[in-house]
């Protein structure tokens, strides 16, 4: 069904200022619009009652979005040309016309949707140039090519969607992974390389997330990028099972067990780069939704000089790291970068002469030179109890992933008071709060003000293109 936009009727002024039709016209072409089911604008309808031809219409349409034009009806579009894109993308209106080296020129109703245009960049890896056509003529041409033509088998679809080169990726995990090269059949599915793309594609545009969500009529692939969540792709419904399988293979997760979340890693090489990811599932009424956390080390810059703090604020840090006892806190909320600047301040503690020993769930990012021990509460070695075992190991520096309960509080507060300088992140919304939730949790007010140095209270901040 042809993806219908009202971002057409901006042509409207343009079209009366020019007395290619009146105001009344354009009143009665609204109300036809206003209860058009299938959501056709003003424009459309303007065609469809003989005020305005589709070649005159284009012409205005392209001095409204400042884009080259097209009528449809006169294009000649050959079968190779039309199978660039996907076929369900084609019947929602996007038509690609012409490609010349790495252009591909494509004809839409609305040229300034950016999401679109995002995903067909994605999908075919050229530079998309958008062509403005009047919903009209579109919804001719689609009606004209496929009138007479049987919906394409599953395998041609993906195989058109994966036409493009696939990228070097390969499985880098210490376990054993041969039970994948045993599985020929699933290795060779298209679906398989579609992800393949997918977790290259993130990593390359810096990625720090990428979720599939399945929903029941549909499913969404977005990435987010600079705290953003952005559209990049909709796989058809017939892979999600297949999408969710891999996902899980490659991260060692439970395949059969759909009822409850799971969570896993693994570790991709991308090109030349190792890649860590952390994969979460979630049942959800569409299906189980995963989210794929990328730890990408060559892109995070776990230097105090690299995280966007000012001057003062990076001395008064630089004063607390030098502190060989004490308690060092990071808050904000999730997502801000809490985990990252610890681990700037654990590179700078990071010399020969100091014992680090860092406890996570699970850990980010493997740092030589550091002790790190992932917490597995399913076998009861929570933050509490890794946190006593670690006290037993010498320790000069100690990083607790997460202060979550008042045990693991009050551990960490009597380590700070003994000779160890702490480092770990609270959920709060400011440096003030921290002090009362400290309090919260049971400790000793004259315990807190002992043991704490700093105070860390940050937040992500999308930074503007140099472009």
């Amino acid at each position: 069904m042809l993806n219908h936009t009202r971002a057409q009727d901006i042509v409207l002024p343009l079209l009366i200022k020019h007395k290619l039709v009146s105001e009344e016209q354009v009143e009665r072409a609204r109300r036809l619009a206003d209860t058009d089911k299938g959501g056709r604008s003003a424009a459309y309808h303007l065609v469809k009652l003989g005020l305005i031809t589709p070649r005159k219409l284009a012409e205005h349409l392209a001095t409204a979005f400042n884009v080259q034009g097209i009528d449809l009806g006169a294009a000649r579009i050959d079968d190779e040309t039309l199978k660039i894109l996907p076929r369900d993308m084609v019947e929602r209106g996007i038509i690609p016309i012409s490609r010349q080296k790495n252009a591909l020129y494509v004809a839409m109703a609305d040229p300034h949707d950016v999401e679109t245009l995002d995903h067909i960049k994605f999908l075919t890896r050229s530079q998309v140039i958008p062509v403005v056509a009047d919903e009209c003529s579109i919804e001719q041409f689609i009606e004209t090519r496929f009138a007479n033509k049987t919906e394409d088998d599953f395998e041609s679809f993906i195989t058109d969607l994966v036409s493009t080169e696939i990228p070097e990726i390969e499985i880098v995990e210490e376990e054993d992974v041969g039970i994948l090269a045993a599985q020929e059949e699933v290795e060779s599915a298209p679906v398989v390389q579609f992800i393949t793309k997918v977790l290259t594609d993130a990593v390359r545009r810096n990625a720090s997330d990428i979720h599939f969500e399945f929903y029941e009529h549909a499913t969404r692939i977005r990435y987010r990028i600079d705290g953003v969540l952005i559209p990049v792709a909709t796989p058809p419904k017939k892979w999600d099972r297949a999408i969710v399988s891999r996902l899980k293979i490659i991260s060692k997760l439970n395949i059969s067990e759909q009822r409850v979340p799971q969570d896993g890693r693994t570790r991709l090489k991308v090109g030349s780069r190792v890649v860590d990811f952390r994969v979460s599932t979630l049942p959800t009424l569409g299906g189980e939704k995963i989210v794929l956390r990328i730890l990408d080390k060559s892109v995070v810059a776990l230097d105090l000089d690299h995280l966007g703090m000012g001057e003062r604020e990076k001395e008064i840090l630089e004063r607390a790291i030098n502190s060989p006892v004490g308690m060092i806190l990071a808050t904000g909320p999730t997502g801000s970068g809490k985990t990252t600047t610890l681990y700037s301040l654990l590179t700078r503690l990071n010399v020969p002469e100091s014992n680090l020993i860092t406890i996570e769930d699970p850990v980010e990012y493997d740092l030589p030179g550091i002790n790190q021990v992932t917490v597995r509460e399913e076998i009861g070695l929570d933050f509490a109890r890794a946190l006593k075992a670690v006290l037993r190991q010498d320790p000069d520096v100690i990083m607790v992933g997460e202060i979550r309960d008042r045990e693991t509080a009050d551990i960490a507060v009597r380590a700070a008071l003994t000779g160890h300088l702490v480092l770990s992140t609270l959920h709060t919304n400011d440096s003030a709060s921290t002090i009362t939730r400290l309090t919260e949790m049971g400790l000793e007010r004259f315990n807190i003000a002992s043991a704490l140095v700093a105070l860390i209270a940050q937040r992500l901040v999308r930074k503007v293109c140099n472009h």
